[in-house]
């Protein structure tokens, strides 16, 4: 995980262990659509990008989430 992205998990209370859930069942994988290099997982209110080398470069919650879980 880069230092922005722990950065950012750290700012929006997303631990290492919500981010590797992301990662290992998302609910929708998808290819970024600036850098198809860099793939989006999403699920359980998050967003988390990766590069290509699996890198973590951005976490965040995804906007409408509030994280109370549906």
């Amino acid at each position: 995980m880069t230092r922005g992205a722990r950065r950012a998990a750290t700012d929006f209370g997303i631990s290492d262990a919500d981010v590797a859930n992301v990662l290992a069942s998302p609910a929708r994988v998808s290819p970024e659509q600036d850098n198809p290099d860099r793939t989006r997982f999403s699920g359980d209110g998050l967003t988390v990008v990766t590069g290509a080398d699996g890198t973590v470069l951005h976490v965040s919650r995804r906007r409408g989430s509030s994280g109370s879980g549906s």
